[in-house]
């Protein structure tokens, strides 16, 4: 993720970002949204950042982080599988970015 927003941070209208991330292949190791989030709070803010993860500290973490750098993140805490996205997560992405809605 950090070698894609390394070339394309500037085309971001919105991250949303966990902080367990999956490895690419097997045998990777993809770092965690921690590490995404140190590589963010080195740039200009962008964008808006929702932090989604079940882990309560790390989101705390990142979302400090993210704001001492003066990036606006929110957490939206994931439950019952993946119903939070149609509930908690869509709605802050359609807050967050009203072009979606078109």
């Amino acid at each position: 993720m950090i070698r894609w927003l390394n070339a394309h941070l500037g085309e971001a209208a919105l991250i949303s970002l966990d902080h367990d991330l999956e490895p690419e292949r097997a045998g990777e190791d993809p770092g965690t949204g921690r590490d995404v989030v140190a590589f963010l709070a080195g740039r200009s803010a962008v964008c808006a950042v929702i932090v989604h993860t079940s882990i309560g500290t790390a989101a705390s973490g990142m979302c400090f982080a993210l704001e001492g750098a003066g990036w606006s993140s929110i957490r939206v805490v994931p439950v019952d599988e993946l119903e939070w996205v149609k509930g908690d997560w869509i709605r802050e992405v359609l807050r967050l970015c009203p072009a979606v809605r078109r």
